[in-house]
């Protein structure tokens, strides 16, 4: 049997189905994905319906980018990733996202039927709170495949190149 070849691509809004369900696979047993989102709670069907919303609204923000990992012999898509790339908000742009994410956190309809409200605020909440005092992460990504990965502290605001291929 040869090799298994896979192959590093974009994304779009046709793999939505498929991420779906590496997502749940993946996810399946991770004990806070259990509490947060219960399977025994929320249906299949509530589910995919809530990712496919959630997935959609990052698709839409230019800042954005979903990069799959298909296998080629299959052409199954058995790994994707949603990094942040460089994208510059003008600061009503900033206010606003900031503004609606507060929203979504606290809004109990924007969540999936089902869901651990109280978890998903314990942990996402304040996860959220904390790399937005401490730690903002970028993927800066160039046509050439060249990567780097730089953490920017809000404390110090110092940029330090955490990795780089060059």
């Amino acid at each position: 049997m040869p090799p298994e070849n896979f192959v590093l691509s974009s994304c779009t809004l046709d793999d939505l189905p498929a991420i779906i369900t590496v997502h749940r696979d993946a996810f399946a047993d991770d004990p806070i994905s259990k509490y947060a989102f219960p399977r025994e709670t929320i249906g299949e069907t509530e589910q995919v319906r809530w990712m496919t919303e959630f997935l959609t609204g990052h698709f839409r923000k230019p800042e954005m980018a979903f990069f799959k990992i298909t296998e080629t012999n299959t052409g199954n898509l058995v790994a994707w990733m949603r990094c942040q790339v460089p994208h510059v908000l003008s600061e009503e742009e900033r206010e606003k996202r900031k503004e609606e994410k507060e929203r979504k956190l606290r809004d109990r309809n924007f969540w999936p039927k089902g869901a651990n409200l109280e978890v998903i605020e314990a942990t996402f909440g304040t996860l959220a709170k904390l790399t937005q005092k401490y730690v903002l992460v970028q993927l800066h990504c160039s046509c050439a495949g060249h990567v780097t990965l730089s953490c920017d502290s809000a404390a110090n605001r110092a940029q330090a190149p955490v990795a780089s291929p060059d």
